[in-house]
C-alpha cells in the first residue's frame, strides 16, 4: 500500500512538471511603421492558416495588442479591404535584411515592427 501511494506521488509531480513545461504562453504583436494602413494583420502558420488576427493598424507606428499564438514559426500578412499584402518585419535572423517568415520564441512576448507591406 505504501509503495502505491509513493508511485501515485512521484506520478503526480511529474504530472505538474510536464503541464508546467508545456503551458509557456508565447503573445506577440505589431507595430505598423510602413506606409500602408492596414484593416487587419494576421499570423499565418507554415500551412498558411491563420493562427491568429488583429484589427486595423494604422501608419505612423501604431501598435497592436500582444496576443496569444500558437504556431511558432510563420508569417505575418496584412489586409486592407479586398487587397492582401506581405508584411516585412526588421531582421529577425541576423542577416541585416527584412524578414518575411520567422520564428517566435517560445514563452516570450515580442513586438514586431513592420517595416514594409507589399501588395501580392
Amino acid at each position: 500500500m505504501k509503495r502505491i501511494s509513493v508511485m501515485l506521488a512521484m506520478l503526480m509531480a511529474v504530472s505538474l512538471v510536464l503541464i508546467n513545461c508545456n503551458s509557456k504562453k508565447t503573445e506577440m504583436g505589431w507595430k505598423n511603421s510602413s506606409s500602408q494602413t492596414l484593416t487587419e494583420v494576421q499570423w499565418r502558420d507554415k500551412n498558411d492558416s491563420v493562427n491568429q488576427s488583429w484589427g486595423a493598424l494604422s501608419t505612423g507606428g501604431a501598435q497592436s495588442d500582444m496576443k496569444e499564438v500558437s504556431a511558432l514559426l510563420g508569417k505575418g500578412e496584412g489586409v486592407n479591404g479586398v487587397n492582401e499584402y506581405r508584411i516585412l518585419v526588421q531582421d529577425q535572423n541576423g542577416d541585416g535584411a527584412p524578414d518575411e517568415s520567422f520564428e517566435v520564441p517560445e514563452g516570450s512576448a515580442n513586438l514586431y515592427t513592420i517595416t514594409s507591406a507589399i501588395a501580392k
